[in-house]
């Protein structure tokens, strides 16, 4: 099953991805720039086109 790893670009980075990879083979990351650990609050318009990507595509 796929599974999104979303990382803020000043917080967690690419930990989510590398955490992701303990659990599950099929992981796709991004990092999210200029935000930190709130990535929903902070960056709203990237998160809903990644997700909108990952459920769409």
């Amino acid at each position: 099953m796929p599974v999104p790893a979303l990382g803020g670009e000043h917080s967690f980075g690419t930990a989510a991805l590398e955490s992701m990879k303990l659990l599950v083979t099929n992981v796709t990351c991004g990092i999210v720039p200029l935000s930190g650990h709130w990535i929903a609050e902070e960056r709203p318009d990237f998160l809903i086109e990644e997700l909108a990507k990952f459920f769409i595509e």
